[in-house]
């Protein structure tokens, strides 16, 4: 029985495979050079969609990072308003192209421009766009860490077509702003986050802010993650719970992470509800309209329906504080006070 079986093994994967494999079409047939060129064009497709989403991210976070340097005491950096190129294809290095260059900064004042090739930074030859931005953030730095106060020098190529460029210098003067490396994802998630040091929003949710003023919100409200420090003290909490799920496996009770879980949620809505509070006046300060700003929250609750949430506050939450907070700044501004959230403690 088991030699029969032995043979009859090899029959039925044979069999396997020849139906599995079996079609009924004529599929065209592609060549290599079709392919990579197809690959071509959508890369470059790809590209232009996150130039052009880069643009809008750095115009809208410029006036926030700016102009808050009060509320950003202690957490600010030295820009000059660039956004460089990232990769959009994994393990793909991409050329140090400018991608963003935001309105009225000191690069755009120079003349910098999007799709810019940047080739040196203080005479310092950059291959791609991450020794570019290397090169860049190290520069930036001195300004806070060394003291520095003379331009950075950018040489960069700018081209006019196919075979024919422009080679241009600039020498550009940082200010002062609020940290944060502020980026755009390529996910279609309907979501934005920030990690302590960075804020990323994802291509979905990009795409559904028409209203440039919500795009600065959302910006702001992660900013104030940043600032406030949500993000450390989440962590912290997460670890302190994880430290007491190993405690606890030591005696032989299993948690499953729940203490993990629970230090990750424990005030998450309290964040939530104050980086939006934070967040109106990160707006204010920043010369924004914020005029019928919270009907961002009508206008996701018609996309996506009413959806609860154990780590965020519901939607009508969220409009009613934020159109309360718009009231408290609209009756400072009336009585001459300085535009700084009322908040029980300090960062």
């Amino acid at each position: 029985m088991k030699l029969q079986f032995r043979f009859l093994v090899p029959f039925l994967l044979m069999g396997w495979c020849l139906c599995s494999c079996s079609t009924i079409t004529q599929v065209p047939s592609l060549t290599p050079e079709e392919i990579e060129q197809e690959e071509e064009v959508q890369f470059e497709l790809t590209k232009d969609r996150f130039i052009a989403g880069t643009q809008r991210i750095a115009d809208a976070s410029w006036p926030l990072i700016t102009r808050n340097l009060e509320l950003c005491e202690g957490y600010t950096d030295f820009q000059i308003g660039v956004w460089m190129a990232r990769k959009i294809i994994e393990d793909n290095a991409i050329d140090a192209m400018v991608w963003g260059v935001a309105k009225d900064s000191p690069a755009a004042l120079a003349g910098l421009q999007p799709r810019d090739m940047i080739v040196e930074v203080d005479e310092n030859i950059v291959k791609n766009s991450t020794t570019a931005r290397s090169q860049l953030n190290q520069a930036l730095r001195q300004f806070s860490t060394e003291g520095r106060t003379d331009p950075i020098e950018l040489f960069v190529i700018r081209w006019e077509s196919e075979s024919s460029f422009t080679p241009l210098s600039f020498s550009i003067q940082p200010v002062e702003a609020c940290r944060s490396e502020i980026y755009l994802s390529g996910s279609l998630a309907f979501n934005a986050y920030a990690s302590g040091r960075r804020i990323g929003v994802y291509t979905g949710l990009l795409n559904f802010l028409e209203r440039e003023t919500d795009l600065q919100y959302i910006l702001a409200h992660e900013l104030a993650h940043n600032v406030y420090g949500h993000v450390r003290k989440a962590r912290a909490r997460s670890i302190f719970g994880g430290l007491l799920d190993g405690v606890l496996l030591t005696v032989g009770i299993w948690t499953d992470g729940l203490f993990t879980r629970l230090g990750l949620r424990t005030s998450s809505k309290r964040f939530e509800n104050e980086a939006d509070y934070i967040s109106m006046y990160l707006l204010a300060n920043a010369g924004i309209d914020l005029d019928g700003i919270e009907d961002v929250w009508r206008r996701v609750s018609a996309q996506v329906g009413l959806k609860e949430s154990g780590t965020h506050p519901s939607r009508p939450v969220r409009f009613l504080r934020m159109a309360k907070a718009r009231q408290e700044i609209i009756e400072k501004i009336e009585r001459g006070e300085p535009l700084t959230p009322e908040l029980k403690r300090k960062r």
